[in-house]
Parts: structure tokens; sequence; C-alpha cells
């Protein structure tokens, strides 16, 4: 009887106590989700697409127009729904439904007053696309910034389900595209269409670019160059256009690399364009090679952050300036100085193997037989 009562008594104990981790998972889920929510809109107010790229897909440029308008979106998380199916693959996914109710801008009465009683087409005639995208997010965005301030504003408030799928491989909650357009195009104007127009953004975003139309945004990048207006990514966009970089006769390439470098001589990028170009074309001019990597890897050393926030890195990922100190021992190695790329290579010893995936360093240390 008291080994029976024991058994009962052990029972009850573990039903609890699985109900207890049990409860203890999905509250610690819930708070994950929420946190995910909150992190998600901050970076939509905060113009950080990168940070929302993260929770699903986006257009860039259709994201960019409209984006002021997400500094007026308030919210209330509701309720949260935790649940588990199995997906295609037969693998059990963990899905959140987060019933919230959102209050934001009726973009569609406020853009019914954009250019209203002016001529826009005269803006975009005979621009090359990506430059009609640029004039089209600046105006709508200058439009919204002081459209959006007035007190005659409308707003929409609707309750919706925001469905969250947890993500095993990057462990985190992400918001799957498929099954939450109506939350993601809220505030998009990807279906705008501004008038006199014939396409609507999202139709002039997603068109594929022809050969007259590279021609036009070639001639329209050399123009800012000229007259001195360019921007760093004018130059990387021109740079894509006179690409592949392996082709030795390919002298616009050279010449804009030159011209980046000139022009932001702070932009390491530029260094790591300039050797990698003549390291795999002029492979035999050691010492321009050796001069652009060793300058590219004092402004990634000392890069300002501030102004060029692309290069903040993970220590998950491979830092280019790795890329710079491999050319350099390869360079040595093969004028026959193994010392020197030794010396590169024991110098930025704990640099590169912080930042270099471990497969790269393997083939690294093997090219200069150096032992872990």
């Amino acid at each position: 009887m008291k080994r029976f009562i024991s058994f009962i008594l052990l029972a009850i104990m573990f039903i609890t106590s699985c109900g207890i981790s049990q409860s203890v998972e999905e509250n610690d889920d819930k708070k994950a989700v929420i946190a995910a929510f909150n992190d998600y809109i901050n970076a939509a107010k905060n113009e950080d697409t990168k940070k929302v790229s993260e929770y699903h897909l986006m257009w860039f440029n259709i994201w960019r127009t409209s984006q002021e308008s997400y500094k007026y979106l308030t919210y209330k998380i509701n309720k949260i729904e935790l649940t588990k199916q199995k997906n295609g693959n037969g693998r059990n996914i963990k899905l959140a439904y987060v019933n919230v109710s959102l209050k934001y801008p009726d973009l569609n009465y406020t853009m019914s007053k954009f250019y209203k009683n002016k001529d826009f087409n005269s803006l975009v005639r005979g621009k090359s696309r990506p430059t009609q995208l640029e004039i089209i997010e600046q105006e709508i965005s200058s439009f919204l910034k002081n459209e959006l301030k007035k007190n005659d504003t409308k707003y929409i408030e609707k309750e919706m389900i925001v469905k969250f799928e947890y993500n095993t491989p990057i462990g985190r909650w992400v918001i799957p595209e498929d099954c939450n357009k109506e939350f993601i195009n809220i505030l998009s104007l990807d279906n705008y269409k501004i008038k006199g127009m014939d396409k609507t953004i999202g139709e002039i975003t997603r068109t594929p670019s022809d050969d007259k139309d590279r021609k036009l945004l070639i001639n329209e990048k050399e123009e800012k160059i000229r007259n001195k207006t360019a921007k760093v990514d004018d130059y990387k966009l021109l740079l894509i256009l006179y690409s592949p970089v392996k082709n030795p006769d390919n002298i616009n390439f050279k010449r804009i690399s030159q011209k980046l470098i000139e022009n932001f001589p702070d932009y390491p990028e530029g260094y790591l364009i300039m050797t990698d170009f003549i390291y795999h074309n002029y492979p035999d001019k050691y010492s321009e090679i050796l001069n652009y990597a060793q300058k590219g890897i004092e402004a990634y050393k000392n890069v300002d952050t501030k102004k060029y926030p692309e290069f903040v890195y993970e220590n998950s990922r491979n830092h280019p300036m790795n890329e710079l100190f491999t050319i350099m021992i390869d360079v040595y190695l093969k004028k026959g100085e193994k010392e020197k790329a030794l010396d590169v290579f024991n110098k930025n010893k704990k640099i590169i193997k912080y930042w270099m995936p471990p497969a790269n360093y393997v083939q690294l240390i093997k090219k200069l037989g150096v032992k872990w």
C-alpha cells in the first residue's frame, strides 16, 4: 500500500513538474515574441532597414518611400496564442499569433494631396529607372514629413492577427511574409500610382532594367562625379555597371575606383576594390598591390563607423580586411619574401584569427607553413 501511495505521489509530482516546465517555456516564448514585435516596430520607426529585413523580405525603395509614416504608428498587443505544427519536412515548428490593435496614418487620404496641382512627370522624364526611384523616394519622404505633422491627418484603427514563426537555425522569431501581407503593407505605397505616371511605385521598382536604362544610369552617375556631387553609393553603383572586375582592359572600373579613393580617402572599401582589381589583372605589380592593401588595412582599422555604419561587423562574419591580409601574404610569397609574409601574419595574427572563418584560417597557415 505504501509503495502504491508513493507511486501515485511521484506521478503527481512528475505531471505537476511537466506542467510547470511547459508553463515557463510558454511564458518565455510570449516574452520573446513581444520583444520581437517591439523590436520590429522600433526598427521601422528608426529607419533601420537592415533590422527590418531580418524579420521579412522587403523592397527597400518602397519601404524607404513611406517609412516616415511608421513614426506615427501606435499599437497595443492584446493577446498571444502559441502553437506547434509540422512543416513540409515533418519537423515541429513553433508559431505565435499576436492579436494587436493598430492605429496608423491613412496614406490614401494623405497622398491624395501629393503633387495635386503640379506635374510630377517633369521631374522624372528621361531619367533612368533607379534615378526615378531616388526622386520618388526623396519627394514623397519630404512630403510625408511635412504633411503628417498637420492636425488634419486621418488615422485608421484596426485589429489584426500577426503571425510569428520561430526560426530554429538563427534562434529568433520572424514574420513570414506570405501570411502577413496585410500587416507588412499597412503603410506601404507599393500599389500607389503617382498622378500622371503609367506605373505604380511597386511596378517601377520591379521593372527589369534594359541596356538603354543602363546607359542612362551610367551617364547620370558620371555627371554627378564630374560635378563633384556624387556620393559613395554613386561610385559603387558605377563600379557594378562597369564590372566584371577580372578584365585588364576595364579602364573605366579602374578610373572610378581611383576617383572613389581620391574623393573618399577614409572609405575602406575603395582600397579593397582597387587592391582586388590590380591583384587579379596585374598580378606582377607587387608594389602597387601592397601599397593599396596596406592603406586599406589602415582605413579599416580606423574607420569612422558613425559615418560609415556598414563597417560594423559581428565576430561571426568574415571581415574584408582579411582579404587584404591574404593578398599581402600571397604577394610576398610570390616575391620570394617569406619572412615578410610571416611578419604580416604574426603582427596581425590575433585580428586575422578573430575575424577569419576557421576554414580560411587553416588554408592560410598551410600556405605559410605555420603550425597551430
